[in-house]
This record gives C-alpha cells, sequence and structure tokens, in this order.
C-alpha cells in the first residue's frame, strides 16, 4: 500500500513540476483559500440545497489540503510557517462544517459536542507548546525563527491528525450524498466516519502531550 502511495505522489510530483515557473503560486495561498472556499460554499448561497453546499465544501477542502502539500513538496517551497498554517487552516474550516450541520440539524448534539471538545485539547496542548516555545526563542537573536523551528518539533503533524481529517472529509462527502439521495443507511455511515475522526484526534494526543526534544 506504501509503494502506491509513494508511486501516486511520485506520478503526482511529476505533473505538478511541469507547471510554468511564472504559473507557480506560493503554497501557503491554497492552503488559505481552504478556509474561504468551505466558508463561501456552505454560507455564501443560502437558496442552495444544502446537500449540493455540503459536497462541494467538502471537495474544496480535500483538494486544497492535498494540492497545498503537494505543490510545496514539487515546488521545493515548504516551509515550517506553512506547516504550522495547515492545521490552523484545518480546524478553522472543520468549525465551519460543524456550524453548517448544526444549522441543518445533520449531526446530533453528542456527536458535535465531542468533536468540539477533542479539538479543544489539541488547541489547548498547542496553546501550551506555543507559549513555551515562545519563552525560550525570546532569548535568541532570531527569536521568530528560532520560535518557528521550536514549534515545528513540538507539534509535528502526526500521521493519526492526517487519519483525522481523511476521516472527517470522508463523513462530510458522505452525508452530503445520503442527505441528496435520503438515504439513511448512508448518512449512518457518514456519522460513524466522523466517530473515526474523533477517534484518531484522540490517538495523536499522547505524540502532542509528548513531543521529541
Amino acid at each position: 500500500m506504501d509503494t502506491v502511495w509513494q508511486r501516486y505522489n511520485s506520478f503526482i510530483s511529476r505533473i505538478l513540476q511541469s507547471v510554468p515557473l511564472n504559473w507557480r503560486i506560493n503554497p501557503n495561498y491554497i492552503t488559505l483559500s481552504r478556509v474561504f472556499l468551505v466558508c463561501l460554499a456552505l454560507f455564501a448561497f443560502p437558496g442552495i440545497n444544502p446537500w449540493i453546499a455540503l459536497f462541494t465544501a467538502a471537495a474544496a477542502f480535500t483538494l486544497t489540503d492535498y494540492l497545498d502539500g503537494a505543490c510545496a513538496r514539487a515546488w521545493s517551497k515548504a516551509t515550517i510557517g506553512g506547516k504550522l498554517l495547515d492545521p490552523i487552516i484545518d480546524k478553522t474550516s472543520l468549525l465551519w462544517f460543524l456550524l453548517f450541520l448544526y444549522m441543518q440539524s445533520i449531526i446530533p448534539r453528542v456527536l458535535l459536542l465531542s468533536i468540539l471538545f477533542s479539538e479543544m485539547l489539541i488547541i489547548i496542548i498547542t496553546i501550551y507548546w506555543v507559549h513555551e516555545s515562545w519563552i525560550k526563542a525570546n532569548s535568541t537573536d532570531n527569536p521568530f525563527n528560532y520560535f518557528l523551528v521550536l514549534l515545528d518539533k513540538k507539534i509535528r503533524i502526526q500521521p493519526a491528525g492526517k487519519l483525522k481529517i481523511v476521516m472527517y472529509c470522508m463523513s462530510f462527502a458522505t452525508l452530503a450524498l445520503a442527505g441528496a439521495t435520503d438515504n439513511s443507511n448512508l448518512a449512518d455511515i457518514g456519522l460513524i466516519f466522523s466517530i473515526f475522526g474523533v477517534f484518531f484526534t484522540l490517538v495523536s494526543i499522547p505524540k502532542y502531550l509528548n513531543p521529541p526534544d
């Protein structure tokens, strides 16, 4: 499976490397576009079918979440700042999704609170490491750059964290298809994907609590 994934990434990388230099935008712009595209799809057109809005937002989230990292690697534009920006945008976009799902009465309140609680734990841990890293970096000659280096070590993206994003993307897309087809069984599957998202978030917490020095 890893070999297939590596070949796929290599294939995509070769395609992206063929993009002319003057067309290569900063991958951070792709990351930032995620939160605006999700918000636009979910809330900008109140009269649109909510299932279409949800599916469009899920597609925009998935596409930009993959492309920003793929472009950064293919174009040698990966930065610590970009790596730190990505999870912030992911969490902000997730909040947009949760707000929409709650407003449309698509997600049970217990599951909504479970997702919020698990994400709040990650945010609290992150704030702690931000504070600790800034204190250490503040005594150096170049505090901001050293701060980014320290923070990158403390809150590295965990495999479970990436699996969480995959689970939520699959959940939102499945819920949209379930609503469009009025399929309650499919809706249950969508909610199960969200439960797995919570599970993988909780699995990633010990790694955040005990990062490498």
